[in-house]
């Protein structure tokens, strides 16, 4: 009998596993056709960082500024005008030049359709905009703001180009903008909701190899965002080579430790302190959240030294003393007396104080308090579930919120939902999302505060559409320390005194809780691709999700190590139990039973074949005896019947040979039976004439 065999790789893509970098997603995108940079439906699946592209950028590892689709800009002398250069030789995706009128465009756009993310910001300054010529960008402003250059940086700052050749003749609010034509180094291959990946595809003919240069080329061909479902399958996808990435933000510190111990030469290993922290976020919009005494209580209530235990790559993460990350560069705001003004501590006792000045009392005895008027309160602190820090923390929080008399409750929720419900305001608390300012990428003061205005809070249900998306604080007194720095940039001597003040403005009002730094780790896989950013070589910030992180694909390289071989398999039969055991692929099989047909590696079967445990011809079931000892019987019968059969073949034939005669005389006796037949006629007809006289003559003697 022939085996049957089945050629496989382990990495089932639709492209090329060697050409691919492979990215672990964990989370399911909201859909997979929206690619509208302004729509807060689009599908999020890391265009910012293969697809579109910002006009200058910061490496927040080493400072560096890089000018990207401009080459500079400046101020009139009262900040009230930008003027930005724009570089030569950019191209978009599609082959069409790059210029000055598709930034104009994409300003003209926000500014005049309020229902698009970022027109808030843009509406909140710009006056008009111009383009003179094809590589000159004037912006006039509505007041002085000499940091409206932070819009262009990266594509995390709320602007993100379009061509005008593509969107002059759509609707850019209901737009998809799939295929998205931008300047980025890849296009979009595919999108698939059957297959859980979204794939891009390098543009070989991107601008920057010829306009920067041969360095600045991604390596990979293709970049691909696979989604899977557990924690589980992503660290055994990536402990076959199957996928590129694990991240600590949903892999278990030890098991990325134990996977880099194991196979120190194959794998790679980076953590960096996170430019966003973890926190608690209230909806500043809801009773009894938008009182700052209850935020303050819900702070005084967080053990942060016992919380940030849950980070175990080191004794724990640091307890958050600012709402900022502890990078050196931003060691200038921080503030001793603010620090010792505003104290982010754990004082269960002050807690309570609070809480009881409040109205919020037990008043039923049944250890959570009450809302003033006497009725019921609790709340939910949501998260996004495949997150496991935000589980522990939700848990770690929710327990001591328990401790001072809070009902607090827990509930995942899958992203996109959890996404829905925190930026239309529909919900109480969260520990996802993280404290993300503008902070730690500007430098700047002004990057914490200005996202807290008031102008982008929308009534409840609504989608904000600038600043910061979910706090949603009210509050004259942070509107009034915001429009007052605004005016003044960093290099002004006013300056240092209204960043003081701006932060402690931020501090006294808590309309984020800060908890903890956050320590990032991201564990590489070195079997395709080696350049990647490492404890020892910290290049540039290694989290694939930031707009930067382009430029480490510039540095990818195939790797020297040879890839895992193609799988043979085949289909042997098991000739007795067999227990569960591990393939040669890494792959579980088993436990088979006698008569199970087994499709394995062909070493695995082989092993088998040689043990005397498996064969390659399939077994005779026990049903096939008792067949055959029916038809052995049937056989007998027919040979009987076979004999029978004969003898009566030859009776037929002597049966035959006596017909024949008979028919032989038959013929003879033909003429003689004429004769006779003719005279017996003859005889007949006379006896009637004889009867009939006779008759006759009686009847006349009556």
């Amino acid at each position: 009998m022939q085996a049957s065999l089945v050629k496989s790789t382990p990495e089932e893509l639709p492209v090329p596993r060697e050409e691919s970098l492979v990215i672990s997603g964990y989370y399911e995108p909201p859909n997979y056709e929206n690619f509208n940079p302004y729509s807060p439906t689009r599908a999020n699946v890391l265009e910012v960082v293969f697809n579109y592209e910002g006009l200058w950028y910061i490496n927040y590892a080493t400072g560096e500024v890089i000018y990207w689709l401009c080459t500079g800009w400046e101020y009139n002398n009262d900040n009230t005008q930008l003027t930005i250069h724009i570089r030569r030789g950019v191209t978009w995706n599609d082959g069409k030049p790059f210029t000055a009128k598709d930034i104009v465009f994409t300003l003209n756009m926000l500014l005049e359709n309020a229902a698009l993310t970022s027109h808030a910001m843009i509406a909140s300054y710009v006056e008009s905009a111009s383009a003179p010529d094809d590589y000159t960008v004037v912006i006039k402003l509505k007041q002085p703001y000499p940091r409206a250059h932070y819009w262009f940086r990266d594509c995390w700052s709320g602007f993100i180009t379009v061509p005008e050749h593509i969107w002059k003749d759509v609707d850019p609010v209901t737009f998809l903008n799939n295929p998205p034509v931008s300047t980025g180094p890849y296009k979009l291959y595919m999108a698939s909701s059957e297959l859980h990946m979204v794939i891009w595809e390098r543009d070989e003919n991107y601008w920057a190899k010829n306009a920067m240069g041969p360095n600045y080329f991604p390596g990979p061909k293709y970049v691909v965002y696979k989604i899977l479902p557990s924690v589980d399958i992503a660290v055994t996808e990536f402990s076959k080579g199957m996928v590129d990435e694990l991240c600590s933000a949903w892999v278990d510190w030890p098991v990325l430790k134990s996977l880099n111990n194991a196979n120190p030469e194959t794998t790679a290993l980076a953590t960096f302190t996170d430019p966003c922290l973890h926190i608690l976020r209230v909806n500043c919009q809801k009773y009894p959240f938008n009182m700052t005494e209850f935020r303050w209580a819900l702070s005084y209530a967080i053990d942060r030294v016992s919380i940030g235990r849950v980070y175990t790559e080191y004794t724990q993460a640091s307890p958050a003393k600012y709402p900022f990350p502890s990078w050196g560069s931003l060691q200038r705001y921080m503030y001793p007396d603010i620090a010792e003004k505003y104290k982010l501590e754990y004082n269960e006792a002050k807690a309570k104080e609070i809480l009881d000045s409040l109205g919020f009392r037990d008043v039923d005895g049944d250890g959570f308090r009450e809302y003033p008027n006497g009725t019921k309160f609790s709340f939910e602190i949501i998260y996004g579930a495949p997150w496991r820090v935000n589980y522990e923390y939700a848990l770690s929080m929710a327990n001591m919120l328990q401790k001072v008399g809070l009902n607090a409750l827990i509930r995942p929720l899958e992203p996109s939902t959890w996404w829905a419900m925190v930026s239309t305001g529909q919900y109480d608390a969260t520990t996802s999302g993280g404290l993300c300012t503008g902070l730690p990428y500007s430098g700047d003061m002004y990057g914490l505060v200005s996202g807290f205005h008031s102008k982008y809070v929308t009534p409840l249900g609504q989608r904000t559409t600038g600043g910061d998306w979910g706090a949603r604080l009210i509050d004259p007194e942070m509107d009034s320390i915001i429009d007052e720095i605004s005016s003044i940039g960093p290099l002004d001597p006013k300056y240092e005194e209204l960043a003081h003040r701006a932060l402690e403005v931020w501090m006294k009002k808590l309309p984020i809780i800060p908890v903890t730094d956050v320590p990032r780790s991201e564990l590489w896989n070195l079997k395709y691709w080696t350049g990647f950013p490492t404890n020892d070589n910290m290049y540039n910030m290694p989290y694939y999700w930031t707009p930067w992180w382009k430029f480490v694909l510039f540095k990818l390289k195939p790797s020297a190590i040879t890839p895992p071989p193609p799988v043979t398999y085949i289909t042997a039969y098991a000739k007795a139990s067999i227990a569960a055991f591990t393939g040669v692929d890494g792959k579980t099989y088993g436990p088979y039973s006698e008569g199970d047909a087994m499709l394995l590696p062909m070493e695995d079967a082989q092993r088998l074949v040689d043990e005397g445990k498996a064969s390659y011809s399939p077994p005779v079931p026990p049903e096939i005896g008792e067949i055959a000892e029916s038809v052995s019987e049937l056989h007998g019968k027919v040979s009987r019947l076979e004999s029978t059969l004969a003898g009566i073949s030859a009776a037929t034939t002597d049966l035959s040979g006596a017909v024949s005669d008979l028919k032989k005389s038959v013929e003879a006796l033909s003429g003689q039976i004429s004769g006779i037949i003719t005279t017996v006629a003859a005889i007949g007809i006379v006896t009637i004439i004889l009867v009939v006289a006779a008759i006759a003559m009686i009847m006349r003697k009556k």
